[in-house]
């Protein structure tokens, strides 16, 4: 059986590594079910995650973090899908930039897509 891979939002790894939060354990059960190895991060919630960091060893921590997932780059294609969908669904809907390019990278790459 194929695995399955899924694109995750900010928030969602927000909530795994932050052990404090309410939502930590389902959100780490959640992840752990799905596999780490299938779990993509836009290049966007790569430099959302980033600019959480409050100093450089907390910045050196997250990088850290990170690093053992793969990256979903922002190409060309991916950035004219979201020009074109944005005038066309997004713009209606009030969705973020953010989570507009997460959106695109699960059209793109045919993947779901796991956010809060």
């Amino acid at each position: 059986m194929a695995e399955k891979k899924i694109i995750c939002d900010t928030d969602v790894m927000i909530d795994y590594w932050d052990t404090k939060n309410v939502r930590h354990v389902s959100t780490s059960a959640t992840l752990k079910n799905i596999g780490l190895d299938n779990v993509i991060l836009p290049a966007i919630t790569k430099m959302e995650l980033l600019l959480g960091a409050t100093n450089k060893t907390d910045l050196n921590r997250i990088n850290k973090e990170i690093a053992r997932f793969n990256i979903a780059l922002i190409n060309d294609d991916i950035t004219l899908k979201s020009f074109f969908i944005n005038t066309k669904i997004f713009f209606k809907l009030r969705i973020n930039p953010s989570r507009q390019y997460n959106c695109i990278y699960c059209y793109y790459y045919r993947l779901r897509y796991f956010y809060l």
